[in-house]
């Protein structure tokens, strides 16, 4: 061996050079196939794919591989391990593209490079314009499209839904949507809630109601309308059904504020004159659909509704409701009430 120069030959034996090569053969090939490789066929399409809040490693490994996304399962696992990823890879909502090497979709994954989950609430008896209004102003929708896609026929025959406008369907709450959702998402996602929520139990009580679902959503609307006390809620609804069943009138003042093109303010003599099938100062029953999209509690206030003999309420001074069977004990307290308003003015 020459001054100053290493011999390596001798340091491994040539079984020993050959299994070492071997390795770093498999440690290179790792690496191709971590970073140059696609994990899926390069033919794939734009694919969303979404990672739950405390999803295992193992339940997203095994939706990928389902979804076409990655070929091997025991790849991904194993360069999530080498990558320090396993733990961490993030909720939310990713947009996949064409030809997805295994390091990359970890990397995303483990970055959270993706939309996240918000949730968002949305109070009952919101207008359809009122949740359009909320999510644009927190810049989760993508485009402007969602009331008008709220009454687009061949949207809604997407939904198989019967009915010429969403209006009463969107049910509200607490909403998750993900950031940078169009309008289609959204809408669909608040009417899938909906008819989450109407289960068979509650389709049951309502066929044993005598009323149509439609008519229960329009009450519900009403209800959601006039208080915003979930105690209150099942009171109302009596009063409403107690009319009807007396062939009285409505006399709903929302259905009324609901025509009103400037939005909603103190009705005047002349409003309750409003030509319309929805002012039920002037038509008996029903009005022919949902002022708003009420929420869980009206719905299930006009399903079951509390049994009482009142016909008349009217708001007190504290933004609760005084309940009468008779329409004298009613003047008297609607006038209290005007009274108290009116001194405020």
């Amino acid at each position: 061996m020459k001054k100053g120069k290493i011999d390596f030959s001798g340091l491994l034996s040539p079984k020993e050079w050959k299994i070492a090569t071997i390795f770093f053969a498999v440690i290179l090939l790792a690496f191709l196939s971590a970073y140059l490789i696609p994990a899926s066929s390069p033919n794939q399409k734009d694919i969303r794919f979404v990672i739950q809040n405390g999803e295992t490693l193992g339940s997203i490994t095994k939706r990928l591989h389902s979804a076409g996304i990655i070929r091997s399962e025991t790849l991904f696992k194993f360069f999530a391990y080498a990558s320090g990823n396993a733990r961490s890879l993030q909720a939310g909502r990713y947009t996949l593209g064409n030809s997805n090497s295994y390091y990359s979709l970890i990397s995303r994954f483990g970055s959270g490079e993706g939309d996240k989950l918000l949730k968002v609430e949305l109070y009952g008896g919101i207008s359809n314009a009122g949740i359009f209004n909320r999510l644009k102003g927190l810049n989760l929708l993508t485009d402007d499209s969602l009331l008008l896609l709220t009454e687009d026929r061949n949207f809604l025959r997407s939904l198989e839904f019967e009915q010429k406008n969403l209006l009463g369907y969107l049910l509200p709450g607490g909403v998750s949507v993900f950031a940078n959702s169009s309008s289609r998402e959204v809408l669909e996602a608040l009417h899938n809630n909906f008819n989450s929520f109407i289960n068979d139990s509650l389709r049951k009580a309502v066929s044993a109601s005598g009323y149509s679902l439609h008519q229960i959503i329009t009450l519900a609307s009403i209800v959601d309308a006039e208080t915003n006390r979930r105690e209150e809620m099942k009171t109302v609804a009596g009063v409403y059904l107690n009319r009807l069943k007396s062939g009285m009138k409505l006399q709903a003042d929302p259905t009324v504020q609901f025509l009103l093109p400037e939005g909603w303010r103190r009705l005047t003599y002349r409003d309750l004159q409003i030509d319309s099938p929805y002012n039920t100062y002037k038509n008996y029953g029903i009005p022919p659909g949902p002022i708003n999209n009420p929420g869980k509690d009206a719905i299930l206030s006009v399903i079951y509704p509390e049994k009482h003999k009142y016909l008349f309420f009217v708001s007190d001074s504290t933004g609760k409701h005084n309940f009468s069977t008779n329409f004298n004990d009613h003047s008297r307290l609607a006038k209290k009430f005007h009274i108290w308003l009116n001194s405020r003015n």
